[in-house]
């Protein structure tokens, strides 16, 4: 009898371990709404807590731009195949007939989507040299809930961006931190 149940109880451990180990690494979130949606909120954000008025995010004049199939691979790092079955929707800010090097992204990811993984991979993969011969001088992202968002522009913005996040979140998200590993000179070596 002793040896059934130590068998039991070893087979419920394994089935503990192995439902952790499924576990997606999500992070729950107050946010709700479209990509679009949160993309105005983070920009709005942002450019309220922004200090420099003059040459800051309030100073960049963008539109918005639905990411689809063509733009998925330069802007998010993503396959084709990996936007399909992830991706929900994606938006952009960015500059309106101008090479300035400045992106702030929303992402929502569907509900199968392992948010964290995606977010890294996203975050690590997107282009720093899609902005003309121009390159951001830095790329930082975070995610929360089913949300992934990342700026690509100058340091002081993208900092603004990921504040911006924090305090739409109430500090509930993760941010991921891309090492600058490129060079932001003018021409792609």
């Amino acid at each position: 009898m002793k040896r059934v149940f130590g068998i039991i109880v070893v087979f419920l451990c394994i089935g503990v371990l192995l439902t952790g180990c499924g576990k997606n690494n999500n992070i729950k979130s107050n946010l709700s709404g479209t990509s679009s949606d949160i993309l105005k909120k983070l920009v709005s954000k942002a450019s309220e807590l922004d200090t420099d008025k003059k040459n800051g995010i309030n100073s960049i004049k963008v539109e918005e731009n639905i990411i689809d199939k063509d733009e998925v691979e330069d802007i998010l790092g993503l396959t084709e195949d990996e936007f399909k079955k992830y991706v929900e929707s994606a938006v952009e800010s960015k500059p309106v007939d101008s090479w300035y090097n400045h992106s702030v992204v929303v992402v929502k990811l569907k509900d199968v989507a392992n948010v964290k993984e995606i977010a890294e991979k996203i975050v690590a993969n997107t282009s720093p040299s899609r902005f003309g011969c121009l390159k951001a001088s830095k790329i930082e992202g975070a995610y929360s809930g089913n949300y992934v968002i990342f700026a690509a522009s100058d340091e002081s913005t993208v900092d603004v961006v990921i504040k911006a996040f924090k305090e739409m979140t109430n500090g509930n998200m993760k941010t991921i931190t891309r090492e600058n590993n490129w060079d932001t000179g003018m021409f792609d070596e």
